[in-house]
């Protein structure tokens, strides 16, 4: 059928005559009848009755007016998400990471992002403890831990494996442990500053790595992982990271270590926001992406 005959049909039925129908539909009575006719010989029955106070609907004129609303609402629809999507979303996202996501994996891929929606200004909120997400400090988080605020929508992208690595400078002038208990009583290791939430986390893993020796201790991972490069102990380091720095080794392989799942947050206030739609989906690409160079 005829969008525009039935559009036509839809005004005549619900103004109640044909003039006024045509005036609604913005053409002439002689196109309107025109359009009617039409339809009703597509249909093989009449839509209308006509009296001398204009329109009344038959029984199929009412079948085929409730179907015309529906055919409308479905085309104004289309038009809102059409205009939308030649809108291009602008503003600014808040997103919050760890400080080696981040870096690494986030701050890598801005530049293909802003190619892509130069109006979209990305603010990056690094660092080992969880931004909140009720108070506004980000508006999307990627999170190693399954986040678990009611208010919060969550998915899961997949996890990362981690390893023993080690340069191979250092690797050279200190050999390679054998066991864990080689590791720890013969080796530097890179780890967390001991007053802080990360080093409590890796030692309840491992009581053991509490006594252990330490070359630097630091929660900026960036820093552990510049001074893993460059020789100045072993580190605890996501594969898929490591993979991309051709210095490091993995060692001690048959060590069982905990896997970090990999979830993305946002607000259920925002879940309808089109920056932050075109933000998460793009981040959810970016991390599917590093997980798979495992």
């Amino acid at each position: 059928m005829d969008w525009q005959a039935l559009r036509t049909f839809l005004c005549v039925a619900s103004e109640g005559s044909i003039s006024a129908g045509a005036a609604a539909a913005g053409v002439s009575q002689p196109t309107a009848s025109r359009h009617v006719s039409q339809l009703e010989e597509q249909v093989g029955e009449p839509l209308l009755i006509r009296h001398s106070r204009g329109v009344g609907l038959t029984p199929m004129g009412e079948l085929v007016w409730r179907a015309s609303q529906e055919v409308e609402s479905a085309m104004a629809r289309m038009e809102r998400q059409l205009a939308g999507a030649r809108e291009a979303p602008r503003g600014v996202v808040r997103v919050a990471a760890s400080e080696v996501i981040g870096t690494q994996v986030i701050a890598p891929e801005v530049a293909a992002f802003r190619a892509r929606w130069p109006e979209l200004e990305l603010v990056l909120v690094l660092g080992n403890t969880s931004a909140d997400l009720t108070h506004g400090e980000a508006m999307i988080a990627v999170r190693l831990y399954e986040p678990r605020e009611p208010e919060l929508v969550i998915k899961r992208i997949g996890e990362l494996s981690t390893g023993f690595f080690a340069s191979r400078s250092y690797l050279e002038r200190r050999g390679e442990p054998q066991d864990v208990a080689d590791l720890l009583a013969g080796h530097d290791l890179i780890g967390f500053d001991p007053g802080g939430p990360m080093a409590r986390a890796f030692s309840s893993q491992d009581a053991r790595f509490k006594d252990a020796t330490y070359s630097v201790r630091t929660d900026a991972l960036s820093a552990q992982l510049s001074a893993a490069l460059h020789g100045a102990g072993v580190i605890l380091l996501q594969r898929a990271l490591a993979h991309r720095h051709v210095e490091l080794v993995q060692i001690l392989e048959d060590s069982p270590l905990p896997a970090l799942p990999v979830w993305i947050a946002k607000h259920e206030d925002m879940r309808h926001g089109e920056p932050v739609r075109v933000v998460h989906e793009w981040l959810e690409g970016v991390l599917r992406h590093y997980i798979q160079g495992q």
